[in-house]
């Protein structure tokens, strides 16, 4: 009896993580049927995000959700970047090496869409030391330059162009 009321719960539990994921995929396509996400829509996405913590599709859903709405009074913000950063430790080391190289790619352009710049250094700085490409290089070099981390962006800046010569 023990086993049979287990099974069920972890049934209900499955069941609910895909009522879940509906609802975010619901979100994504009544922002894509508006012509983009407003605050409504991204509230809800981050309410849900928040709610279920452990959910990597949720964080995935609301952080770009949050990145794609993008106003100049926007209190989102804040919020946006910590579903990103809830997404890259669920999404963790696994995965090819491109797969990886996306991800990390991914969130460190969402916490930088955000603003964040200072915080989005090291996902950046991860992501050349993962990709090494001379692109990324230009990704770290600009967002030191939004961090005003001046000296960083020059030296940074001529590494990608020596190497983008060689490339």
């Amino acid at each position: 009896l023990q086993k049979n009321a287990m099974k069920v719960g972890a049934k209900i539990k499955e069941y609910e993580t895909v009522s879940i994921e509906i609802q975010m995929v619901e979100l994504r396509n009544l922002a894509l049927t508006a012509g983009g996400a407003d605050k409504g829509i991204v509230e809800k996405a981050l309410a849900l995000a928040e709610a279920n913590p452990e959910n990597e599709f949720c964080q995935f859903m609301a952080m770009n959700l949050g990145a794609d709405y993008r106003v100049d009074d926007a209190t989102h913000y804040d919020r946006t970047v910590e579903a990103a950063k809830r997404y890259e430790a669920l999404s963790g080391e696994t995965g090819s090496k491109e797969g990886k190289i996306t991800k990390k790619r991914v969130v460190a352009d969402v916490i930088s869409a955000c603003y964040h710049y200072a915080d989005a250094v090291p996902y950046y700085q991860e992501l050349v030391t993962l990709s090494g490409e001379s692109t990324d290089l230009l990704r770290l070099a600009q967002c030191y330059l939004d961090a005003e981390m001046y000296e960083d962006c020059i030296r940074t800046a001529r590494e990608a162009s020596e190497q983008a010569a060689f490339e």
